[in-house]
């Protein structure tokens, strides 16, 4: 039979020894990123208290002050604003209520700053665009409705009839 043997003892290698060295390397790197902003911490620390003691206000709390802007882009901003606040919804809807099925809706174009509504239809004849400008007016969301323009093409281009309109519409 052979001896088989059998060692207890702790054996050192040497890659063992190389994780621990740089286990150790790490913590100690660590320790002084903690310690570099630990002494950074502490002179701005000391700096917003010379600041504050000499009553000044500190960059982070400074307002920069707007320059003024200009009238014309005052202007334009503010009529861009308007024209975002145009209540088409409720102005579509009175005029899609209100147009009869043989009139067709060529253009809409809303002027906010007069709260006009600038329409131009199109029909066969006559008497359907009267009967959608009594419509419009009827409905209560215009307040004014003034014809513009009235055209009546030729036969050869089908001989329709186009109407411009101006409504104001209620506020």
């Amino acid at each position: 039979m052979s001896q088989v043997l059998i060692d207890f003892a702790p054996h050192r290698s040497v890659s063992a020894i190389a994780s621990a060295a740089l286990a150790l390397l790490a913590c100690l790197l660590l320790v002084w990123q903690w310690r570099q902003q630990t002494l950074t911490l502490s002179a701005l620390r000391e700096e917003a208290a010379r600041i504050q003691a000499r009553g000044e206000v500190p960059p982070s709390e400074r307002r920069a002050t707007p320059a003024p802007l200009p009238k014309s882009s005052a202007e334009a901003i503010n009529s861009a604003i308007a024209s975002l606040n145009v209540p088409w919804p409720k102005l579509l809807a009175a005029v899609e209520d209100s147009r009869p099925e043989n009139v067709w809706l060529l253009s809409l174009a809303a002027n906010p700053d007069k709260r006009s509504l600038k329409l131009q239809a199109e029909a066969l004849d006559d008497k359907p665009l009267y009967e959608f400008a009594q419509a419009l007016e009827s409905t209560g969301d215009f307040s004014r409705l003034e014809p513009l323009d009235q055209q009546k093409t030729d036969a050869e281009q089908g001989g329709r009839v186009r109407l411009s309109l101006e409504a104001t519409w209620q506020p």
